[in-house]
């Protein structure tokens, strides 16, 4: 049983190590590092349609599903 949120931590206010190194692989050396790139807007843009339109997949399905029983 889970007695706090995930959000809080025993040790008080403040990152943990594994937070901050999380934190540290977006900044710009990282990306010369990793030889990765920022994406940009356009393709943000198309992340979001894709999320949308695999929600309104499932709420479909689930209105679907809840008038068939």
């Amino acid at each position: 049983m889970i007695d706090e949120p995930a959000w809080s931590s025993r040790d008080g206010p403040g990152k943990t190590a594994e937070e901050a190194g999380e934190d540290g692989a977006y900044l710009p050396p990282m990306n010369t590092i990793f030889q990765t790139a920022p994406i940009g807007a356009d393709v943000w843009l198309r992340i979001l349609a894709a999320a949308v339109a695999a929600g309104l997949v499932v709420a479909a399905d689930k209105r679907l599903r809840r008038t068939r029983t």
